[in-house]
């Protein structure tokens, strides 16, 4: 177990590095962290591109 503290707040947090596990494959919280970020970023991307596209076509 892995703890948190905000010493500010008052508050602890005892979170485990292991956020689920299906049989014997564990699934760690920067995993999902990464993957996340990874997906986000696709989206972010695919908007952008969407917006710069648009403006080079209503140039031409």
């Amino acid at each position: 177990m892995n703890t948190i503290t905000f010493p500010g707040l008052n508050l602890v947090f005892n979170i485990s590095r292991i956020a689920f596990s299906i049989n014997n494959i564990h699934i760690y919280w920067y995993a999902i962290l990464i993957v996340l970020s990874i997906i986000i970023g696709i989206i972010i991307f695919k908007i952008n591109d969407r917006k710069i596209w648009n403006k080079l076509y209503r140039y031409n």
